[in-house]
């Protein structure tokens, strides 16, 4: 499922999370005061390329007079752009063609006229991968092109490409973008796709993307292929390897209890689960970092970066001195070496954590290791779809968790074994979503009985 290609913006109107690229671009085209060259620059998937795209669209449109920030997208040209066969539109990646003879072969096609086009528009993808030889053959060409020859650099290393070349173009800075911008495209995508996708994970999609809409779309796509519908925060994270929120807080809450056995095991549990100690390490940096802006800014939420939410931020928030967060970053700074060129970073990482913990337990944030049963399964029951809470309420109770540990004890009708078997990680799943981390789930089945419900309270009791 290609939804970034499917997707990908047409128009300038089109464009999403860049109004600033949108607005100038578009003024050029209705005054016609086209530039001889652009340079557009940003983080991967913001949408460089395709403005350019769009730019050379809306340059040659032949159902236009002239150009136009409307390309109709149907006619030979606009089609011709898109899959890459018009003549007089040529995209070169530098990467791969980046030489000096590249350069001079480009030198000589712009001394031909157009064939079928207004405009001969070269676009130069990765830009920065211009030998220094190459970008000097360049030069000349790109201060004064030929009559109607528009170039347009893209590039994430601005820095790389030189300012010789840099200052002889029109530069467009694309910013990332903004996670309610990501989390709004991707909630209309999910929902004209039909895609089972729950808002906790739409959001996840959008704090994991780091402002890059290509990026989201891959995820969004890649949660498709999960078999447990609707598809959830905890379930994404587990697809693309990331350290949880529930694992994040639970970590922290142990570190601020003192709590050395749940930290230890917790930690152990991630690196078992296949996370590295480098991406422990920086999801730990992330949340001190965002603790540090909830005690020192307060109102400032739209600051925070890390997986955790700020429902689960200002409790640890308010259990903690400011003086702790600022000996916590200084630790996770200086261990951020070792942890990275270490050949055993695990006992680095340990060390660490344990470092981290505060001289004296704080006093006002309780560990979280015991909850009754009950009231976790009314939240589950309550969260659950109505198919699985009936088959949930009809023939299963929790019977015992411990979320210090993270840990769940299922009791089960054995007359759905079988069922209940199968579906264990969806089930898990719910239990997750409802408690808000990650668990290891144990099934334990119960012999079937016409009066279940009582055996079950039987068991449980």
């Amino acid at each position: 499922m290609n939804l970034h290609l499917k997707y990908r913006p047409q128009t300038l109107a089109d464009l999403v999370g860049q109004p600033a690229v949108q607005t100038c671009l578009t003024q050029a085209l209705q005054r016609h005061q086209i530039a001889p060259a652009y340079l557009f620059c940003g983080p991967r998937g913001t949408g460089k390329t395709s403005t350019a795209r769009i730019l050379a669209k809306s340059l040659n449109c032949l159902s236009h007079d002239g150009p136009t920030d409307m390309p109709c997208g149907t006619c030979g040209t606009c089609k011709g752009i898109v899959n890459g066969s018009a003549l007089d539109v040529t995209e070169i990646d530098a990467a791969s063609h980046g030489g000096v003879d590249d350069a001079r072969e480009l030198v000589k096609t712009c001394q031909l006229a157009a064939a079928q086009c207004r405009y001969r528009v070269i676009i130069i993808d990765e830009a920065h991968m211009l030998t220094s030889q190459a970008q000097n053959a360049l030069l000349k060409l790109i201060e004064e092109p030929p009559a109607r020859v528009v170039f347009i650099l893209a590039t994430t290393e601005p820095h790389k490409v030189l300012p010789t070349i840099a200052s002889r173009c029109l530069s467009f800075e694309f910013r990332p973008i903004a996670q309610k911008v990501i989390k709004a495209y991707l909630t209309d995508i999910a929902t004209a796709e039909g895609l089972p996708v729950k808002a906790t994970a739409i959001e996840a999609m959008a704090r994991l993307c780091q402002g890059g809409l290509r990026d989201a779309l891959q995820l969004l796509a890649k949660a498709a292929l999960c078999d447990h519908e609707p598809v959830t925060a905890q379930d994404l994270y587990r697809l693309v390897g990331q350290v949880g929120p529930g694992e994040l807080k639970a970590l922290v809450t142990a570190i601020q209890t003192r709590n050395v056995v749940s930290l230890m095991q917790g930690s152990r549990d991630l690196i078992e689960a296949g996370h590295t100690p480098e991406a422990v390490h920086g999801a730990l940096l992330e949340v001190y970092h965002d603790l540090l802006l909830l005690i020192e800014a307060p109102g400032q939420t739209q600051l925070l970066t890390s997986l955790l939410t700020k429902a689960q931020l200002e409790p640890l928030a308010q259990a903690t001195e400011v003086s702790q967060v600022y000996q916590a970053l200084n630790i996770l700074e200086g261990a951020e070496r070792p942890l990275r060129f270490s050949p055993t970073p695990q006992p680095w990482l340990e060390a660490t954590l344990l470092k981290l913990m505060p001289t004296r337990p704080t006093a006002r944030l309780a560990p979280v290791t015991d909850i009754a049963p009950d009231q976790v399964w009314s939240r589950v029951l309550a969260t659950a779809q109505p198919k699985a809470k009936v088959l949930l309420e009809t023939y299963c109770q929790l019977s015992h968790i411990d979320l210090g540990r993270g840990v769940a004890t299922l009791v089960v009708d054995s007359a759905k074994q079988a069922t209940l078997t199968k579906h264990k990680n969806k089930v898990q799943g719910i239990v997750e979503e409802a408690i808000g981390q990650s668990i290891q789930l144990t099934l334990v089945f119960a012999d079937p009985d016409p009066n279940h419900k009582a055996k079950l309270a039987e068991v449980v009791g």
